[in-house]
């Protein structure tokens, strides 16, 4: 039996690479495939943001600059602009590198290598070209330049910088303008120098302030530069923007071991979308914004059950500054936006026995993951409120298909992102666990969506009784082949949306009468009586995302997309000072965290757990091999009737008899004029044999009863020297076990039938084989997720 553990996350590790890094990394980009939000910015040239990058050419790497939508490196070589395809973008987390002017030649020893040009390591450096914008390029030791690939040409810049992996420059560097030294000299005991990195277009002005007063300037850095400036725990700073400083939030210092604070020096949106040649879009990820109750999550329905109130910040879609684009795209940082372009779950039917079993996979074949207050063990059981009381309750067997289309992904790191103010207020209205149970739960959930899939999801399942699998399975049919995916055609079906206006799809139950039409079909069966067991089962199907219906014309984009997959954290976890960024200190968080911590797990323990799911039913089958005549007296007739019987015995239940056999009325299995052993080693097959199924149900506890079997046979042999013309043969396996074979395994068996069961009489030698059946069933385990 397959055992498959859910949390899934075949897309999520994916997800986790594309997200963040713990250090510097090449990362290699294909065709159409978007800027790493993380990759290193290396200058911008006409508002288009250069990055660092590398191309392979004549088997070496070359350091240079890429750009969203390039889908190449551009660098300089041979006195000429090249473009390699080959390439790769640099990568790192905030702060892990910083731009340095050199020395002289003389290179610091902790730049940064990039790749080789015959026997030289190569660096990354930016060179000012003659309209005065930086652009990455490439440098070496005792070069005193960078060469940068520029209209067509090598460009030799003189005025360069190079990457050093550290936040404080080395000595005899400078990192931006000449600062004066009242910025760069500690202020006071504590304080440390921490670089203030402008990844925007503009050049901005940083004052020093507090909670009530806007204080003196600090300094200057222009776009895409970098100052060092002495902070310490508890400082503030306001950055101004042309002039003004109501664009880009206030800078609250909460970490000094951040590795950098970053500055967005940007047009506001409104300003920035038509600014350029290319016409930038603010993406729709509200989902990602707002909060989650657990208790009401529907894995099946995400668009619909993510919807409590906002915990994080939207990007102001006029005044907004702190942004970067991907692509085309304006996201706020903080936010991780990546476009996706998978499907899955497309070709399979899969099937669970009982509630538990079924709860668990048929909701977390969405991938999803969600973490639980400390002191808190088990798993709960999510989704579960969304059935109704008589699934629940069931042992029912469910078969079930589900389609699932990807389009985008969005992940947020609290680190970087901004709490809403309205959340951050409601936080320190907590004084008691109570009061986080009033305040902040009814509100805001128990959980926040730390990543959001966008996609399209179909799906079907139908129930059928234990019962009706037990006979269906009984007349040889082969569920799961039966159950198939079709076309997909369903006609009528109302659309439905969701209060923020996305739709939700549509939802229905059918009957029988229905099922064909749906996403489920049943094979052509020539048994009436399977089909109509069959045909009495009910199935259910939902739709959410995408346009079209259950059939071929479903598609899915960007502006149709729905959640799809979701993974989640704690909204305790948020309580944090280096997460609020504000003058909140961590002596008033630090009880709001434990109230609201403690009030989740109270209000999280009366969700239904997952019990462990019950053994499915084990199906066997006995088939009638061949008979042969051991021991016989010649008298000059043929002809043999009879049966053969199993007989399953469950327990301490009574036995359940199936007949393998069976032949009503005389007839010649050989070719001899007589019953005799003079036919040799020859076995004759079973004429009027057939292959018969038990299938063996869980008890009430859950378990499998130990189950045995006892074959018998008895024959008549047509003798006309009898009053009743014939010689009777009868005889037994006795019971033994088959509860322990492995699934798919079959076993052969023989007994012997004797004249009147009397063994030194006439006997027939009777061959069978037992199978256990592979199961239908698989076998999942849920480990707090789904």
């Amino acid at each position: 039996m397959k055992r498959t553990h859910i949390l899934q996350l075949i897309v999520f590790i994916l997800l986790c690479t594309a997200s963040g890094i713990n250090a510097q990394n090449w990362v290699k980009l294909n065709a159409g495939a978007p800027i790493p939000s993380n990759a290193v910015i290396g200058g911008l040239e006409n508002n288009m943001t250069l990055y660092v990058a590398r191309g392979k050419f004549n088997g070496t790497w070359h350091p240079g600059k890429t750009w969203a939508g390039a889908g190449k490196c551009n660098f300089g070589w041979g006195n000429a602009e090249k473009a390699a395809t080959d390439y790769e973008v640099l990568t790192a987390p905030q702060g892990y590198f910083t731009w340095v002017t050199p020395s002289g030649n003389t290179l610091p020893a902790n730049v940064f290598p990039g790749g080789t040009d015959g026997n030289l390591t190569t660096c990354p450096c930016q060179g000012k070209v003659a309209n005065g914008s930086w652009h990455p390029g490439k440098t070496w030791a005792g070069a005193g330049r960078c060469n940068v690939g520029y209209g067509g040409k090598e460009v030799v810049c003189t005025e360069y910088k190079v990457l050093v992996t550290s936040g404080t420059p080395p000595p005899n560097t400078t990192t931006g303008p000449d600062p004066s030294p009242s910025t760069t000299s500690p202020s006071a005991v504590g304080a440390k120098m921490m670089p203030f990195v402008n990844d925007g277009t503009k050049t901005v002005t940083i004052y020093k302030t507090s909670a009530t007063a806007k204080g003196p300037k600090v300094t200057d850095i222009t776009n895409q530069g970098t100052v060092n400036i002495p902070v310490k725990i508890g400082d503030q700073f306001l950055v101004e923007i042309d002039g003004r400083t109501d664009l880009h939030p206030k800078v609250f210092i909460t970490d000094l071991d951040k590795g950098g604070i970053i500055i967005h020096g940007n047009l506001p949106v409104v300003e920035y979308k038509s600014a350029g040649p290319i016409t930038y879009e603010v993406p729709d990820y509200y989902p990602n914004l707002v909060g989650i109750d657990l208790t009401i999550l529907n894995p099946r329905d995400l668009v619909s059950t993510i919807n409590k109130a906002k915990i994080f910040e939207a990007l102001d879609p006029a005044n907004g500054v702190d942004y970067f684009h991907i692509g085309n795209k304006l996201v706020k940082y903080g936010f991780l936006y990546y476009g996706l372009s998978t499907a899955s779950g497309s070709s399979s039917v899969d099937m669970s026995y009982g509630f538990n079993a079924f709860s668990s996979s048929y909701s977390g074949s969405v991938g999803a993951d969600f973490p639980l207050p400390k002191g808190m063990s088990g798993s709960l059981n999510v989704g579960f409120n969304n059935f109704s009381n008589e699934e629940k309750s069931s042992t029912s067997v469910y078969t079930y298909t589900r389609e699932q289309k990807q389009v985008f992904g969005v992940d947020v790191d609290p680190m970087e992102a901004r709490l809403d103010s309205k959340f951050k207020l409601d936080v320190l209205q907590v004084n008691s666990v109570q009061d986080a149970k009033n305040i902040i739960i009814p509100k805001y959930g128990t959980h926040y969506p730390k990543t959001i899939i966008y996609g399209g999801d179909r799906s079907a399942y139908m129930i059928m009784t234990s019962d009706q699998y037990s006979k269906v399975k009984g007349y040889g049919v082969d569920v799961k082949a039966s159950v198939s995916k079709s076309a997909l055609q369903k006609n009528g079906s109302k659309e439905n949306f969701n209060s923020k206006g996305k739709s939700t799809g549509s939802s229905d139950s059918y009957a029988s009468s229905n099922v064909g039409s749906g996403s489920l079909s049943f094979a052509y069966e020539q048994n009436e009586e399977a089909r109509s067991v069959l045909e009495s089962t009910k199935s259910k199907y939902r739709q959410v995302g995408g346009t079209g219906g259950f059939d071929n014309s479903w598609e899915v984009s960007e502006g149709d997309a729905a959640p799809v997959g979701v993974t989640l954290g704690l909204i305790s976890d948020l309580i944090d000072i280096k997460i609020f960024k504000d003058a909140t200190t961590a002596a008033q968080l630090a009880p709001k965290k434990a109230y609201i911590e403690q009030a989740i797990k109270e209000y999280l323990q009366g969700m239904a757990s997952v019990s462990e799911p019950p053994a499915v039913p084990v199906v066997y089958s006995v088939e009638m091999s061949t008979f042969k005549v051991v021991k016989a007296n010649d008298d000059g007739n043929r002809g043999l009737k009879g049966r053969v019987d199993a007989y399953f015995q469950v327990g301490n239940n009574a036995a359940v008899q199936l007949t393998p056999w069976v032949v009503a009325n005389y007839y010649d299995p050989w070719s001899a004029m007589c019953f005799c052993p003079d036919h040799g080693d020859h076995q004759f097959s079973s004429l009027g044999g057939k292959k018969v199924y038990f299938t063996q149900v869980p008890e009430s506890n859950g378990a499998l009863a130990p189950i045995k079997l006892n074959v018998s046979a008895y024959y008549s042999e047509f003798d006309d020297n009898l009053a009743d013309n014939s010689d009777n043969l009868y005889g037994s396996t006795g019971l033994f076990d088959i509860g322990n074979m492995q699934e798919g395994a079959t076993i052969t068996k023989e007994f012997y039938a004797y004249h009147d069961g009397n063994p030194g009489w006439n006997s027939i030698l009777v061959k069978f084989k037992v199978t256990r059946l592979p199961s239908d069933f698989s076998d999942l385990v849920s480990n707090n997720g789904f």
